[in-house]
């Protein structure tokens, strides 16, 4: 891969990075101390979240990210690689900096695709998905290959579903497949079992939403399929405090879908069911339960061939609270949520119109009211696929973006401060090489590239070794900020290298 230069100057395109910590003065707010520094320093206080990390998987072909869990210091994704005229099933574990531990891949000889990630209590690894033996669809993943079987050509109607557990080293425990039904959400409680959610085949033109039970060997306990319409297929999976089952489907015909939110007994008893029609195809993709066990689901509401973001929330008792839609770009999908702590909603998606669409990551706050929007892309079309927050609140999106240096899509995971920031305001001059620091109470270093590549940011001490790595990977034209937080107080090198081995330090100096 070629060096990233500015070709005017030839000299490495970055340079200085420098940043502080201030601190407020009893009696006044972080925040009205903010605002008059980034005053004085020509900065702009955020809309939205800084970026703690962006990590990209590129195994040399065409790689998504399709469902994500977290917890403690453990990342679970689900997902796929393509190569060739095949796809396999992946499954991928991180820490929550973002550093691969391990990934698996499971061929059986057709497309296998993983569409949902849970961790059970032992830090096992549970991957949900389904596999196909018919013709694959025509061309590589796209926001609209997360479809149902009955929306593909015929001959594509082969499929089965696909459940495998993996231990914290990786190794597999079982892994287990179901004729004539496909998989697209999974769950696991506190005792090791795992439940399961999407559709069974019918026939060529009918499809059932199924649930299944799973114990922690993978033996089915039981298993149950509805009959709402025609067409219906479970999505997304969720359990409330009580262990109960949440789960969200897409039921209907071809001409109108509409958006089904379920609740079920462990022991795989309905207790209510709700379905949600705006008059035209309405999808539920993601689900969640926040910390009063309202249950939250999002998904998108299409009008003719546009759609906007969906969200709902309904009580415990399934009585829809609110349902609110957001229109950010003319064309929107949402396909993951999840809830913090503190009962404010995360909901991850597509953004964008034609071809060139960016990954979508929302925060609403618990009335629905939206905090912050952030949107990570490039040029080609990028898109993020579900969304799970840590233990400090901080939300993880995993999807897909576009490789700039070749033609194929790179899995990706990304972490976002749950909290704003102070962010740059515009540089004057089209090439503006040096990069700079901010001054806020949430710790990051900004850093301004004036041309793409891949680069290496490193945070170390004195001595050369690392305290923090940064970042790692493709970074776009423009500025990028990333959060330092939890170093103390001292003096410390931010180190960048760029994809050709050059290396340049710049001195910082953390100021309490």
């Amino acid at each position: 891969m070629s060096a990233s230069y500015n070709r005017a100057d030839r000299r490495p395109c970055v340079r200085e990075a420098r940043w502080e910590i201030v601190r407020a003065k009893k009696g006044n707010s972080i925040r009205t101390v903010l605002a008059a520094i980034a005053c004085l320093l020509g900065l702009a206080l955020a809309s939205g979240p800084d970026t703690l990390w962006v990590t990209r998987v590129d195994l040399s072909a065409d790689e998504s990210g399709n469902g994500i869990a977290s917890s403690g210091n453990v990342l679970a994704v689900a997902g796929h690689v393509r190569t060739g005229s095949s796809s396999d099933l992946l499954a991928v574990r991180m820490d929550q900096n973002g550093d691969t531990v391990w990934t698996r891949r499971y061929d059986a000889g057709g497309d296998e695709y993983a569409m949902s990630a849970c961790l059970d209590a032992g830090s096992n690894i549970l991957v949900a998905g389904y596999g196909q033996s018919g013709a694959r669809p025509a061309g590589r993943l796209g926001r609209r290959d997360f479809s149902p079987p009955w929306s593909r050509p015929a001959g594509e109607q082969q499929v089965y579903a696909i459940a495998a557990k993996y231990d914290s080293m990786g190794e597999p425990r079982w892994l287990k497949t179901s004729t004539g039904n496909q998989a697209f959400g999974i769950v696991a409680d506190s005792v090791g079992n795992c439940y399961l959610s999407g559709g069974h085949s019918v026939s060529d033109t009918a499809y059932d939403l199924w649930l299944a039970k799973l114990d922690s060997f993978g033996d089915t306990i039981w298993t149950r399929t509805f009959d709402f319409a025609p067409l219906e297929i479970g999505r997304r999976l969720a359990l409330d405090g009580s262990g109960n089952v949440v789960a969200c489907a897409q039921v209907g015909n071809l001409d109108n879908f509409d958006c089904l939110t379920l609740k079920l007994t462990p022991g795989g008893d309905t207790l209510w069911a709700r379905r949600y029609d705006r008059g035209a195809h309405d999808n539920g993709w993601g689900i969640a339960v926040d910390k009063d066990g309202n249950v939250i689901t999002a998904g998108s509401t299409m009008q003719d061939t546009l759609s906007d973001v969906v969200v709902l929330k309904y009580d415990s008792s399934g009585t829809l609270l609110w349902d609110r839609v957001y229109d950010f770009n003319p064309d929107d999908e949402a396909f993951g949520a999840d809830c913090d702590s503190a009962g404010d909603i995360y909901v991850a998606g597509f953004t964008g119109s034609g071809y060139a669409y960016d990954c979508l990551l929302v925060k609403l706050d618990p009335a629905g009211d939206k905090v912050w929007t952030a949107i990570y892309g490039g040029p080609g079309d990028d898109g993020a696929i579900d969304v799970a927050c840590d233990g400090n609140g901080d939300p993880v999106i995993t999807g897909y973006v576009a490789n700039p240096t070749s033609d194929s899509l790179d899995l990706l995971v990304a972490k976002y401060n749950a909290f704003t920031g102070v962010a740059d305001s515009p540089q004057a001059g089209r090439n503006t090489a040096s990069p700079r620091g901010s001054i806020t109470a949430a710790r990051y270093v900004v850093l301004s590239i004036p041309c793409s590549g891949r680069y290496d940011v490193r945070l170390c001490d004195l001595s050369g070794r690392t305290r923090q790595q940064v970042y790692r990977g493709h970074l776009n034209k423009g500025a990028h900020r990333f959060s330092l937080a939890g170093q103390p107080a001292g003096i410390y090198f931010v180190r960048v290298a760029a994809s050709d081995g050059t290396v340049s330090s710049h001195g910082l100096v953390v100021v309490k």
